[in-house]
């Protein structure tokens, strides 16, 4: 028999991505050009090898067989499909 315990946490949590912590000052790391582009402009943030190319790690979508796929999950990865390349 599984026990289910609710309780209410006695604090608030708060999940910071790489680019929340990189805005706070909380150090250097290699982000995505479209996550911090507006922080590019605006000077937040500054480039520190510009040259410095890390490539691309790819970006996937999982999906159910065609057979099974909702018509909005095809339409979400078709237009991935043609807006990402020009963010990236």
């Amino acid at each position: 028999m599984v026990e289910i315990i609710l309780a209410e946490p006695a604090c608030q949590v708060r999940l910071l991505t790489g680019d929340d912590l990189i805005r706070r000052g909380a150090g250097i790391a290699p982000l995505s050009r479209f996550l911090v582009s507006e922080d590019l402009r605006t000077g937040r943030l500054a480039a520190l090898l510009p040259e410095y190319d890390c490539g691309s790690a790819g970006i996937y979508a999982v999906y159910q067989d065609r057979r099974y796929q909702q018509p909005k999950v095809r339409l979400f990865i078709e237009l991935m499909n043609d807006r990402l390349p020009s963010l990236l």
